[in-house]
């Protein structure tokens, strides 16, 4: 089962959990059903697992030349899997079955299926 995502990519150290927002500000179906947030609001986000494990306080702004070496590694891993930064909105159409983008459009998730036309790597 594949279940819908949002527009972001990171990394996840020991530390620290780094995302950032591939989207650039646009709004994804996703996020107007579950995150109706205002146009250029982003999912940016800097966590330091030591010092704030409940995660309260974001250090995305704070912290540039740790945000940067969090990017640059980010931006690796997705070179290494030839990670483009896919928008959602594109993997919705190439990897949801006909009847799946007709629930979504709805809303109506009681007759979402799940399942896929074939394996994302494949479809993408």
């Amino acid at each position: 089962m594949f279940l819908p995502c949002l527009d972001w990519r990171g990394v996840y150290t020991r530390r620290y959990t780094y995302a950032f927002d591939t989207s650039g500000g646009t709004r994804s179906w996703y996020r107007r059903q579950y995150f109706n947030k205002p146009d250029g609001v982003g999912w940016n986000c800097l966590w330091d697992h030591e010092r704030d494990p409940a995660q309260m306080h974001n250090l995305y702004e704070s912290e540039p030349r740790l945000r940067k070496r969090l990017h640059e590694e980010s931006r690796e891993w997705m070179r290494r899997f030839a990670d483009t930064g896919t928008p959602y909105e594109r993997v919705l159409e190439r990897v949801f079955t006909p009847e799946d983008r007709a629930s979504l459009g709805t809303h109506d998730l009681r007759t979402f299926s799940g399942v896929l036309r074939g394996r994302p790597v494949d479809l993408l």
